[in-house]
């Protein structure tokens, strides 16, 4: 939600109230939704090392903060995507298609390790996976709303909408992982994967 600026929301707001602007608004804030959250995954790729410093207290983890940076970029397309679904009452479309995401990353998750794959190919296949139903999810999404050239004005209009938003997203995810910090700190990443 951060590095999305929480757009998700105002797209719901908006395409729910007025369906028949579902294009505008979903062409406009899928482009923005990607230039945010592009822009930072590539900064936090790009300074992997210090942000590895910084939250996991070591080196070395660059290449796994790198895939985790695709992985929100990739996160905040699909929650835009499955945010189309539920302003446009396709709950049963989003279910399956979260259904279908979760069991077909667990089944890739479990073979890996079961071969005895690394983590950092647990990641790649993360980022593919997640990759593929994106885009899916993605085509679908216009195939439902169509495209048009972004509109400034929805861009303004949302984000004004979400801006205010982000202290209360932001405290979700802290809510939601702070307990992962607390136990990381006082007995390792070990009882982290353990924990989680």
């Amino acid at each position: 939600g951060l590095l999305s600026v929480n757009l998700h929301i105002p797209l719901v707001r908006f395409m729910a109230a007025d369906r028949s602007r579902g294009a505008e608004v979903y062409a406009t804030l899928l482009v923005a939704t990607l230039g945010f959250a592009g822009a930072g995954a590539v900064l936090i790729a790009l300074f992997a090392e210090p942000v590895g410093l910084a939250l996991l207290g070591t080196r070395g983890v660059n290449a796994y903060l790198q895939f985790g940076a695709l992985l929100m970029l990739i996160a905040n397309l699909r929650n835009l995507n499955l945010n189309v679904y539920r302003a446009t009452n396709r709950l049963l479309v989003r279910s399956v298609v979260e259904l279908v995401n979760a069991v077909g990353e667990l089944i890739g998750i479990f073979i890996l390790l079961r071969r005895g794959d690394s983590l950092l190919t647990v990641f790649a296949f993360m980022v593919v996976w997640e990759g593929a139903v994106a885009l899916l999810q993605t085509a679908h999404c216009l195939a439902i709303t169509g495209w048009v050239a972004p509109v400034r004005r929805v861009f303004n209009e949302s984000i004004r909408s979400a801006l205010p938003l982000i202290p209360a997203s932001f405290s979700v995810w802290v809510l939601d992982r702070v307990d992962r910090f607390v136990i990381g700190s006082w007995w390792g990443a070990t009882a982290v994967g353990v924990y989680s």
